[in-house]
C-alpha cells in the first residue's frame, strides 16, 4: 500500500514495548502514519496465525492495547473523498473499538470516503450481529470469504446445513 499515492494512517493502539516499537518502526518504514498515542496501560496487541494445508486458519491473539482505543483517537483530518477506510472486525472485540469504528465511519461518510469492512471471522460476526448489520449497511464493500459473506444473513445452525 505504501507505493500508492494516497496517505496511509493506522488507526489503532500499541503499547510501550518491543512489539509496539517494532510495529511503529515498520509502519514508518512503509510511510504509514501512526498518529494515535501509545498506551502505557497494557502491552501491544499480538496475533499468531496458523494456516493448515487445507486452508483452515487458527489464531492465538492477545488484543492488549487495542482495548484502549477510543473515538477520540480518530481524526477527521484523515478523511477526504480519496480515503479508503478498511475496518477490521476484530475492533468489535475491544473495549473502545466499536466507538472508534463508528467515529471513523461517520467521518468517512461525511467526506465521501470509500468504506471497506473485513469481518475477519464467523465468531466476530456471531458475537456482534447488531454491530455487523450497521457496519455492513455503511460499507461500500466487504472483504471476506464466502462463509463470512453469508453469515450476517444466517445463524450458526443454518450455516452448518448449507
Amino acid at each position: 500500500m505504501h507505493r500508492l499515492v494516497a496517505m496511509h494512517v493506522f488507526i489503532g493502539k500499541t503499547g510501550i514495548d518491543d512489539n509496539g516499537d517494532f510495529f511503529n518502526k515498520s509502519m514508518a518504514m512503509h510511510n504509514i502514519a501512526d498518529n494515535t498515542k501509545p498506551t502505557d496501560k497494557t502491552e501491544s496487541t499480538f496475533l499468531i496465525a496458523a494456516i493448515t494445508p487445507d486452508r483452515e486458519r487458527s489464531f492465538l491473539s492477545n488484543h492488549g492495547a487495542s482495548h484502549d482505543i477510543c473515538a477520540g483517537d480518530v481524526s477527521e483530518k484523515w478523511f477526504d473523498d480519496q480515503t479508503s477506510l478498511i475496518i477490521d472486525g476484530y475492533m468489535l472485540m475491544s473495549g473502545g473499538g466499536p466507538d472508534a469504528m463508528y467515529q471513523a465511519i461517520e467521518y468517512g461518510q461525511k467526506h465521501d470516503s470509500e468504506i471497506l469492512f473485513m469481518p475477519c471471522s464467523l465468531s466476530v460476526i456471531d458475537s456482534n450481529r447488531d454491530h455487523i448489520e450497521k457496519i455492513t449497511s455503511a460499507a461500500d464493500a466487504l472483504i471476506c470469504n464466502a462463509d463470512e459473506a453469508l453469515a450476517p444473513y444466517t445463524n450458526g445452525q443454518h450455516r452448518k446445513r448449507v
